[in-house]
Protein backbone atom coordinates (compact mmCIF):
# COMPACT_ATOMS: atom_id res chain seq x y z
CA UNK A 1 0.00 0.00 0.00
CA UNK A 2 2.84 2.54 0.98
CA UNK A 3 4.42 1.85 -2.68
CA UNK A 4 0.94 2.88 -4.31
CA UNK A 5 1.11 5.95 -2.59
CA UNK A 6 4.15 7.66 -4.45
CA UNK A 7 3.16 6.53 -7.39
CA UNK A 8 -0.38 8.16 -7.08
CA UNK A 9 1.55 11.60 -5.73
CA UNK A 10 3.24 11.59 -8.91
CA UNK A 11 0.37 10.87 -10.93
CA UNK A 12 -1.57 13.59 -9.17
CA UNK A 13 0.82 16.56 -9.32
CA UNK A 14 2.48 15.39 -12.97
CA UNK A 15 -1.48 16.39 -14.21
CA UNK A 16 -1.84 19.34 -11.71
CA UNK A 17 1.73 20.53 -13.77
CA UNK A 18 -0.07 20.03 -16.96
CA UNK A 19 -3.19 21.29 -16.33
CA UNK A 20 -1.95 25.29 -16.55
CA UNK A 21 -0.58 24.49 -20.20
CA UNK A 22 -3.41 23.02 -21.61
CA UNK A 23 -5.83 25.26 -19.86
CA UNK A 24 -3.92 28.55 -21.33
CA UNK A 25 -4.23 27.81 -24.68
CA UNK A 26 -8.11 28.21 -24.94
CA UNK A 27 -7.82 30.99 -23.24
CA UNK A 28 -5.36 32.63 -25.09
CA UNK A 29 -7.59 31.50 -28.42
CA UNK A 30 -10.80 33.17 -26.08
CA UNK A 31 -8.90 36.26 -26.16
CA UNK A 32 -7.15 36.57 -29.43
CA UNK A 33 -11.11 35.68 -30.74
CA UNK A 34 -12.88 38.72 -28.71
CA UNK A 35 -10.05 41.26 -30.18
CA UNK A 36 -11.02 40.26 -33.74
CA UNK A 37 -15.02 40.58 -33.19
CA UNK A 38 -15.05 43.92 -31.31
CA UNK A 39 -17.48 44.86 -33.68
CA UNK A 40 -21.50 44.81 -32.78
CA UNK A 41 -23.11 41.75 -35.64
CA UNK A 42 -25.56 43.40 -37.38
CA UNK A 43 -28.06 42.03 -39.76
CA UNK A 44 -28.07 43.27 -43.18
CA UNK A 45 -31.97 44.02 -42.46
CA UNK A 46 -31.05 45.47 -38.68
CA UNK A 47 -28.03 47.80 -40.72
CA UNK A 48 -30.83 49.29 -42.83
CA UNK A 49 -33.10 50.12 -40.29
CA UNK A 50 -30.53 51.36 -38.20
CA UNK A 51 -29.84 53.69 -41.53
CA UNK A 52 -33.72 54.35 -41.79
CA UNK A 53 -34.00 55.72 -38.22
CA UNK A 54 -31.10 58.11 -38.71
CA UNK A 55 -28.46 55.69 -36.77
CA UNK A 56 -26.32 56.43 -39.17
CA UNK A 57 -26.81 60.07 -40.35
CA UNK A 58 -23.15 60.85 -38.15
CA UNK A 59 -21.95 58.91 -41.21
CA UNK A 60 -23.59 60.75 -44.11
CA UNK A 61 -26.59 58.61 -44.16
CA UNK A 62 -29.32 60.46 -44.05
CA UNK A 63 -32.34 59.01 -42.25
CA UNK A 64 -36.45 58.59 -42.56
CA UNK A 65 -37.53 59.43 -46.14
CA UNK A 66 -34.87 61.27 -46.98
CA UNK A 67 -32.58 57.69 -47.09
CA UNK A 68 -35.91 55.78 -49.39
CA UNK A 69 -35.45 59.20 -51.78
CA UNK A 70 -31.87 59.09 -52.00
CA UNK A 71 -32.29 55.42 -52.72
CA UNK A 72 -35.33 56.07 -55.16
CA UNK A 73 -32.37 58.18 -56.97
CA UNK A 74 -29.55 55.99 -56.77
CA UNK A 75 -27.84 58.69 -54.66
CA UNK A 76 -27.12 55.60 -51.93
CA UNK A 77 -26.36 52.26 -52.41
CA UNK A 78 -25.90 49.51 -50.23
CA UNK A 79 -21.90 49.67 -49.87
CA UNK A 80 -22.55 53.01 -48.75
CA UNK A 81 -24.37 51.74 -45.64
CA UNK A 82 -21.66 49.24 -45.41
CA UNK A 83 -19.26 51.62 -45.30
CA UNK A 84 -21.23 53.36 -42.72
CA UNK A 85 -21.92 50.73 -40.95
CA UNK A 86 -18.21 49.93 -40.71
CA UNK A 87 -17.25 53.65 -39.51
CA UNK A 88 -19.82 53.70 -36.93
CA UNK A 89 -17.73 50.33 -35.48
CA UNK A 90 -21.32 47.93 -35.99
CA UNK A 91 -19.11 45.92 -38.72
CA UNK A 92 -16.17 44.38 -39.24
CA UNK A 93 -14.15 45.60 -42.31
CA UNK A 94 -14.18 43.01 -44.06
CA UNK A 95 -17.64 43.04 -44.67
CA UNK A 96 -17.10 45.49 -47.75
CA UNK A 97 -15.83 42.42 -49.50
CA UNK A 98 -18.79 40.26 -48.44
CA UNK A 99 -20.70 40.28 -51.27
CA UNK A 100 -23.73 38.33 -50.14
CA UNK A 101 -24.23 40.72 -47.29
CA UNK A 102 -24.07 43.32 -49.50
CA UNK A 103 -26.75 41.80 -51.52
CA UNK A 104 -28.62 41.17 -48.61
CA UNK A 105 -28.69 45.05 -47.65
CA UNK A 106 -29.68 45.73 -51.56
CA UNK A 107 -32.73 43.93 -50.71
CA UNK A 108 -33.40 45.07 -47.66
CA UNK A 109 -33.37 48.95 -49.26
CA UNK A 110 -35.18 47.82 -51.99
CA UNK A 111 -37.69 46.21 -49.64
CA UNK A 112 -38.46 49.62 -48.02
CA UNK A 113 -38.79 51.34 -51.58
CA UNK A 114 -41.46 48.98 -52.46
Amino acid sequence: MKSLLPIGLSAALSSVAIAPGVLAEPAARATADSAQSSYAVVSPSGLVSTAYRGGLRAEGIPGYARLDTAYSFGRIHAKDLVRAGIRAGLLAPETISDRHYIRAVEIALSDRND
